[in-house]
């Protein structure tokens, strides 16, 4: 995995993994209402390909300590959100509450940085594909709580979108198993 190289086996599996990922956002459902919520569509499609590009990112930087890395990253982030907050944002209606305050640095700095710092190291020893894939089993986990911890149903795109996700990922495995044989 260290000498990465893309051939017929990531591409593919890659190819049904995002195919399954699409299926799981479901572009054409409410059709009165696509051209509404294509925004968002579009915008979490950006996100995905912004977080692939993270982990090149991250597999090519110089080998700082991880939690130094996942320091510099989570700052970088700050920063942007920043930027981004005063340009569309209300700086005028800024306020403190102490509670929403400790949330949001209990949700960045625990759950963002440790994923961060696991990543790094994930990356590090297995390399971006294995990574990157991943990432795919975070929608059918994500999907499983939802049902789980707040009554969400499952429809049948999601049960075909998990399914042809699971296909990617196992056309992955299989395509590892016979390259390490």
């Amino acid at each position: 995995m260290k000498g990465e190289r893309f051939d017929w086996g990531i591409v593919l599996s890659v190819f049904i993994g995002f195919i399954g990922v699409v299926i799981l956002i479901n572009p054409f459902s409410n059709s009165g209402a696509f051209l509404e919520n294509l925004i968002y569509k579009c915008a979490t499609l950006l996100a995905s390909a912004s977080w692939s590009l993270s982990l090149i990112l991250i597999k090519r930087l110089p080998d700082p300590s991880p939690l130094r890395m996942t320091r510099n990253i989570l700052l970088a982030a700050s920063v942007e959100i920043v930027i981004v907050w005063l340009l569309i944002g209300h700086p005028t209606q800024i306020g403190f509450h102490l509670v929403p305050f400790v949330n949001a640095f209990f949700l960045g700095a625990l759950t963002s940085g440790v994923v961060y710092f696991f990543y790094i190291l994930l990356i590090r020893s297995s390399g971006v594909n294995f990574a990157s894939f991943s990432n795919y089993i975070v929608p059918i986990v994500a999907g499983i709580l939802g049902v789980v911890f707040l009554n969400e149903r499952f429809t049948l795109m999601e049960v075909v979108g998990f399914i042809v996700i699971v296909v990617g990922l196992c056309i992955q495995s299989y395509h590892d198993l016979l390259k390490s044989s």
